[in-house]
């Protein structure tokens, strides 16, 4: 089983070939097939290729199964003695990825 370590929209992560991954969204569309050429570091069984930063003629390929958003996170702020309160919301939207390839 190929393992390898991608840069992926500023994370760093640990994937094999077949999983499941989410990734901050990328604006393409579902069915698409993604590269990631910022590959730093390959395994492979035993043999193990580390990148300095980066390896040479590495890339994973990886297809979009779909877009979705993460549960709606509230900030607060707060000053005591002032009347000041505000509250705001966010919810952060993912790419849902599957791993086909791993060369390198």
């Amino acid at each position: 089983m190929k393992r390898a370590i991608i840069k992926a929209s500023g994370t760093q992560m640990l994937i094999s070939s077949g999983d499941v991954v989410f990734v901050d969204k990328i604006d393409e569309e579902k069915g698409k097939k993604v590269i990631f050429k910022e590959v730093l570091m390959t395994i492979n069984k035993d043999k193990v290729k580390i990148g300095k930063p980066l390896v040479e003629k590495a890339k994973v390929t990886c297809q979009i199964l779909s877009h979705v958003k993460d549960k709606k996170v509230r900030v607060q702020k707060y000053k005591p003695k002032k009347n000041y309160k505000r509250i705001i919301g966010h919810r952060q939207e993912y790419t849902q990825l599957k791993v086909l390839k791993i060369e390198g």
